[in-house]
Formats: C-alpha cells, structure tokens, sequence
C-alpha cells in the first residue's frame, strides 16, 4: 500500500519583484525569505556662477538591503512595495543660482500579518552652491537596511568633496559631496561610500577650462543577489560630472545605486543630476511536496 509524505524540493524557487503588488503564498510552502533593497536617491545638479567659481552637485545615496525571513501559510497574503528611484535635481539656467537638489529613493516594503520590513531608500544628493569661495553640493546619506546607512558626504569651500561614509550589516554607502572650486582651481567630487545598496559619486566643480570629474562609486556585493540569478543588485552607482563650461550631467544610478552629481557651469546651462535606480524585492522558498512511499 502506498502513503504520501512531505517532501522538500532543495532546490529553491524565487520570485523576483520590480513593482508592487500582493502576493499569495503557494501550495507547501511553510516559510519564505526575502530581500529588499531601497531604491538609489537622485543627484544634485550643479550651481551657475563665474567662470571660476561653479561647484558640482552632491550624489545620491545608494539603497539599504534588509534580510528576513518569516512563518508562513498557504494562500496568505504578502504585500510587496518597490521603492522608486529619486529623480536627478533640474539643469540650473539662470546666473548666480544654486543647483537643485534630487529626490530621495523610496523605500521597498514587505508587509506580512501587521508587521512591515523595510529597505530604505538612499538620501538626495544636494545642489552645487554659490559664493566668492564655494562649496559642492553635500551627499544623501545612504539607505537602512538590517543594519544603517552611510553618513553623507559633506561638501567644503574651494575643495575636493568629502566622501560618503560606508553603510553597515546592509546599509547603502552614503553619496560623495560634489566639488568645490575658488579663483579658478577645480576639485573632484567626493567618492561614494560602499554598502550593499552601492555607493555614489560627488559631481566635480571647477572652471571651464578644467575638468574635474567626481570620485567613482562602488558595487555592492551578496550572495543573495547571485543565489537568484539578478546580479548588481547591489549597485553600480551614478559617476560625478566633469566641471566644464558645457553641461555635464551625473550618472544614473543602476542596481539601486544613487545617481551621480552635475556639474557647475559658468556660462551655460549646469549639470542635471543623475537620477537613482529602482529599488527591487526577492523572495525565495522551499517547497514542500507529497511524494508517495511504500
């Protein structure tokens, strides 16, 4: 005589989320795990001043990864949100006027039985600035995860743009400041900071005749983004603009990375900030099946 008895499928089964929906447990499925990264916040653009004197927009944070895992049954229902990418701040065109800043990334969202686990979006990156000596725009501060999200990067008179700090336990890397610039001198924007939602890139400030691009921004890197097959979720994060007299625009982000600062301009339209990457959520099972035994 034959009987039935669970059986577990080893290999697992995943359901890969770019946009929001409500989703329903399958058959034999007992507990789920899922990822959710926040979306990437937009660049600053670059502030339109003298030919010596236009300093580059801040970057956006890159997204936070938070990890969990819950208790589950058939046929539940699990609410997914995926966070939007920030958009880039607007080409300032205009004399004498600071760059504008991005928007923040939005946050994904899990929501099972009253209780929401998040990933949160990347802080905007902010708009070049300017003055007789002047500062780059400042960094977002990166997304939180399971663990915080890097500092921002901070923006300095007539100098290289601070660095974003590092996100911690899947914090996203906080967004470099863009770069200053002071009687003719250019400086680079500040390098992004890494965590597993990316880093991203200052915007580079400075005179026409020099270009100076922003600091590079990193990949974030998890074995879980590979276990499913979608590789660079971490993020390859937008890269600073050059500071030239012609408009230089910051990187978009991808792979939930924040979006690159612009560049300042002294006669001409300024440099669009970047804008970040969506956001994204995984979930992964084990499935159980009936399987006959004798």
């Amino acid at each position: 005589m034959a009987f039935l008895r669970p059986k577990r499928i080893n290999s697992p089964r995943f359901e890969i989320f770019q946009a929001g929906t409500t989703w329903s447990v399958p058959y034999g499925v007992e507990e789920i795990n899922f990822l959710l990264v926040g979306a990437g916040g937009g660049g600053g653009s670059g502030a339109r001043q003298s030919s010596s004197r236009c300093s580059g927009g801040g970057a956006g944070g890159g997204g936070g990864m938070y990890v969990g895992s819950i208790r589950v049954m058939f046929k539940d229902s699990i609410v997914v949100t995926v966070g939007a990418g920030g958009t880039g701040g607007a080409s300032v065109t205009g004399a004498n006027a600071v760059g504008n800043p991005g928007l923040a990334g939005g946050s994904s969202t899990l929501v099972y039985d009253s209780t929401t686990y998040t990933g949160g979006g990347g802080g905007l990156g902010g708009g070049g600035l300017t003055a007789s000596t002047v500062a780059g725009g400042a960094g977002g501060i990166g997304g939180a995860g399971n663990g915080a999200g890097g500092s921002a990067g901070v923006g300095a008179s007539g100098a290289v743009g601070g660095n974003g700090g590092n996100g911690t336990s899947g914090g996203g890397g906080g967004g470099g400041a863009g770069g200053g610039a002071s009687s003719g001198a250019a400086f680079a924007g500040g390098n992004g900071g890494t965590g597993y939602g990316g880093g991203s890139s200052g915007g580079g400030g400075g005179a026409p005749a020099t270009p100076v691009y922003g600091g590079a921004g990193t990949i974030g890197a998890s074995s879980y983004y590979y276990l499913a097959g979608y590789s660079n979720v971490g993020g390859v994060s937008g890269a600073g603009s050059a500071g030239l007299a012609t408009s230089n625009a910051g990187a978009n982000g991808s792979g939930c990375g924040g979006g690159g600062g612009g560049s300042g301009a002294a006669s001409s339209t300024t440099g669009k900030g970047g804008d970040g990457a969506n956001g994204v959520v995984i979930i992964w099972w084990y499935q159980q099946i009936q399987k006959p035994y004798t």
